[in-house]
């Protein structure tokens, strides 16, 4: 950390990062439940969009405090969404339950969405 202000910007992005995971575990944890009528791919993908929303306007208002370059956020998440998407199919491969699967997928790729938002998304130096 380079600074008090870091680390504060870092556990706000933790805190939306966390309502953003909860909101994508929650839904797809409600139609495993339900047992809606839909592929694990496809509840990931309902998921997925809920929880897009929680992350872009909580990182804009909370973790940066300053409007996300919507192309490279939109390049972000997807990117994240297939990472996810890759993660998920191989847990489901080596024969993890939806859920795990679904979990392990989404924690991971949370982690490296900090990286590329602060490095990319939300930089302050480019031109």
């Amino acid at each position: 950390m380079h600074s008090v202000a870091e680390l504060w910007r870092l556990l706000r992005f933790l805190a939306v990062g966390g309502a953003a995971t909860l909101t994508h575990l929650g839904v797809a944890t409600a139609l495993l439940l339900t047992g809606a009528p839909l592929p694990v791919l496809a509840i990931n993908l309902v998921a997925y969009l809920c929880a897009f929303s929680v992350s872009l306007v909580g990182h804009q208002r909370v973790t940066f405090q300053r409007r996300a370059r919507l192309p490279h956020f939109i390049a972000m998440s997807l990117g994240g969404y297939l990472g996810n998407n890759l993660l998920l199919l191989a847990g489901l491969g080596l024969g993890a339950a939806p859920l795990s699967a679904i979990t392990i997928a989404t924690l991971t790729t949370a982690a490296i969405t900090y990286l590329v938002a602060r490095q990319w998304v939300f930089r302050t130096d480019y031109p």
